[in-house]
């Protein structure tokens, strides 16, 4: 995004260019336990999304580590 520096402030997002900007979609994948398949299923998924030419990002967090 590109950023305005204006009085708005230090990293103030001007809202005429928010609308060149598609948005996004978040999915989190959720379980109680380890070995659910949740890592598995997101990647499937971001693979599939991706071979039909979608941009991908994926990340996870370690806790308790």
């Amino acid at each position: 995004m590109r950023q305005h520096s204006g009085s708005q402030g230090r990293g103030a997002v001007r809202r005429d260019l928010m609308d060149e900007v598609p948005r996004g979609r978040l999915k989190v994948y959720l379980g109680a336990a380890p070995g659910g398949g949740k890592t598995y299923r997101m990647l499937d998924e971001g693979r599939r999304r991706a071979g039909r030419g979608a941009d991908v990002g994926v990340a996870f967090a370690v806790h308790g580590a």
